[in-house]
């Protein structure tokens, strides 16, 4: 279920595999989907077609179907049905309309031979058909730590850039510090944005050490760790203390906050 669905609605999400394609080459994409149901959703062809509320676009291989009520299985029943090329079909009467050999487009493993009405119907391997599922991790491609030479009293930032077969779910950081004798571990989600996954590793001003590692999974469950890495304070650093501006700033807003506490308390007594 979806934050911003009824408590009495639900939604399936179809993924596709961005390598799949249809017999006529032409990829096949959310809009296909979203085409398809609503489609069958106006000639009643869908289970529970009367409850179809309607279908998003969510990206260019992911589209969310939206259904009055809650049942668990509907996922199954509208993963079996067949996707119908957009651009073949658009504007027919899909009732009525008998497409010539050329114009029975499909994504299946076979394609349309030849077709006899009464007669006969011949297929062909399909030259496109994607069957495999990806069983293959997110590989690196390139990764950029800023600034060059990082230690551990500064924020750093860490960019990387994936590649998947299929879709990227989720890219985790984790990044252990030390403050004292103790050890610390801490975890965040990248971001994903245009110029790839980018996240931040705080400063701590009193750690000598920071180590990470980034852990990507794909819609498929296809986890690895993509990156390992490590930073520390030099022992000619570690003996001369912290960077003084880094400590004037902390002590500053440390005194900051003492005043501001210190004002709210006179103004409550």
């Amino acid at each position: 279920m979806a934050p911003d669905l009824g408590n009495n609605e639900s939604r399936v999400v179809f993924m596709s595999d961005q390598n799949a394609n249809f017999t006529d080459g032409t990829g096949l994409y959310a809009v296909d989907y979203k085409f398809t149901m609503e489609t069958y959703a106006n000639h009643s062809l869908i289970p529970q077609a009367d409850d179809f509320v309607g279908v998003r676009i969510i990206g260019s291989y992911v589209a969310a179907i939206d259904f009055r009520g809650v049942d668990a299985f509907l996922f199954r029943r509208l993963g079996d049905l067949p996707i119908l090329p957009e651009h073949i079909w658009r504007g027919k009467d899909v009732m009525s309309w008998e497409p010539s050999v050329e114009e029975a487009i499909g994504s299946g493993p076979f394609k349309v031979e030849s077709y006899a009405p009464g007669q006969s119907l011949v297929l062909a391997a399909n030259p496109t058909y994607y069957p495999e599922i990806d069983t293959e991790p997110p590989e690196l491609v390139s990764y950029t730590v800023s600034p060059d030479d990082p230690i551990p009293v500064v924020t750093v930032e860490l960019r990387i850039h994936l590649h998947d077969r299929s879709i990227i779910d989720s890219v985790v950081l984790t990044y252990s510090f030390d403050r004292g004798s103790v050890n610390f571990t801490e975890s965040t989600e990248m971001e994903e944005t245009p110029g790839g996954y980018v996240a931040e590793i705080p400063a701590h001003l009193t750690a000598t050490f920071v180590e990470y590692y980034v852990n990507a999974t794909d819609i498929w469950g296809n986890s690895a760790v993509v990156l390992v890495g490590g930073y520390r304070l030099t022992t000619h650093q570690q003996q001369e203390g912290p960077d003084p501006l880094l400590l004037a700033g902390a002590v500053g807003a440390l005194g900051v906050a003492v005043v501001l506490l210190v004002i709210r308390q006179r103004k409550s007594s």
